[in-house]
């Protein structure tokens, strides 16, 4: 028998939504199944992983202001670019 090759990867993951709970509550609530809602969950986090990856509109430069799920696994994303100057810091 031979061995089949192998590598070892290492991804940093972080979810970027916060309040989950609430958020999930809040879409069953609203009429979502249990599997409507955490397949909504899972696609945002996808799109914002996607967005985190993206170098031409960098997620610190870029706001997602709209998302439309086109299907099939595509979506739709108007990014904003920040007004520095005009946000308030803290």
């Amino acid at each position: 028998m031979t061995e089949n090759k192998q590598n070892t990867i290492k991804i940093k993951v972080e979810a970027t939504m916060i309040n989950l709970e609430d958020y999930f509550n809040d879409m069953i609530k609203d009429g979502f199944t249990v599997e409507e809602a955490l397949n909504e969950i899972v696609e945002e986090e996808l799109v914002n992983a996607k967005l985190a990856e993206n170098l031409e509109f960098p997620t610190n430069e870029w706001v997602p202001v709209e998302m439309n799920n086109l299907g099939n696994g595509v979506h739709k994303i108007v990014l904003e670019e920040i007004d520095w100057e005009n946000t308030e810091r803290n």
